[in-house]
């Protein structure tokens, strides 16, 4: 993805380029989902919730001393 997005910005009227970055582009999002919904098949929502609020707190918590 990274070389065809240098690619285009380097060459950016050409259709060849811009073809190549729809196509890497079209298959890092399938990869992205596939990834997203394996991580959501083995994580809990409790797990996810008790670890997003941590890490929202913490910001807040630092802020105070706390």
């Amino acid at each position: 993805v990274i070389n065809a997005a240098l690619t285009l910005a380097a060459r950016p009227q050409s259709k060849v380029a811009q073809d190549n970055m729809d196509v890497f582009k079209d298959q890092w999002e399938k990869q992205v989902r596939v990834l997203t919904e394996a991580v959501d098949d083995i994580t809990s929502v409790d797990d996810f919730l008790s670890v997003s609020g941590s890490h929202l707190q913490a910001p807040y918590q630092r802020a105070r001393g706390s």
